[in-house]
């Protein structure tokens, strides 16, 4: 493909390296997620990655069936991904084992910051793919006054939420290279719940 993006990755996930102009050594290409049937991120993760593969959030599980090459490309990433699972995260990994543990990695901004937060150094490693889309959190609670958050209750989540690197307001730390985040979009850009569910599924059951 021309554009390297989570499609491209996709259509090269397990194929042999020596198929796509590497060298035979390098054996098959590894690409790595977080398993999104036990993660949120990892869930939302293969959903930014499939809207890449449409081009569009808007969709049903009717597009996933008469996509003759969804098919394919998906069950290519799933295995991919599932042949690396770790109890640790696919981009620390990654890092501190090299190639062995994956070529590329999918993963959030906020993982990535945190990471060169600690080692900068790490960024020589790194090509950024930005993914079309984001997660967002919200908290609910039973209304009345019994259950009302206080203030300082409020403060502490939203102080708590943004040492985890979440944007709180509309706003989050600066980048580990020091500059500023972008500005989030009206929508995070995902597929909708429903679909989100439905691709879960279907990666649960590809070996």
């Amino acid at each position: 493909p021309k554009a390297i993006d989570p499609k491209c990755l996709g259509s090269v996930a397990g194929k042999a390296w020596a198929s796509i102009g590497g060298p035979d050594a390098w054996g098959k290409v590894k690409i790595r997620v977080a398993d999104p049937s036990t993660t949120g991120t990892g869930a939302g993760l293969v959903g930014a990655a499939v809207r890449s593969f449409f081009g569009r959030p808007s969709l049903t599980t009717n597009d996933l069936d008469n996509d003759d090459a969804f098919g394919p490309w998906f069950q290519r990433l799933a295995q991919s991904a599932r042949s690396g699972q770790s109890a640790d995260p696919p981009l620390a990994l990654a890092l501190s084992q090299g190639a062995s543990a994956g070529d590329a990695v999918v993963t959030t901004e906020a993982e990535l910051d945190a990471i060169l937060a600690v080692n900068p150094t790490k960024a020589t490693r790194i090509r950024l793919i930005p993914l079309p889309g984001y997660v967002s959190l919200m908290l609910a609670a039973p209304t009345g006054a019994a259950h009302r958050l206080t203030v300082p209750s409020r403060v502490a989540l939203l102080d708590g939420l943004r040492r985890l690197e979440w944007r709180v307001d509309g706003q989050r730390p600066l980048h580990a290279d020091g500059s500023a985040p972008a500005s989030l979009p009206s929508n995070n850009g995902l597929p909708s719940d429903g679909l989100l569910n439905a691709l879960v599924e279907r990666w649960k059951v590809i070996r």
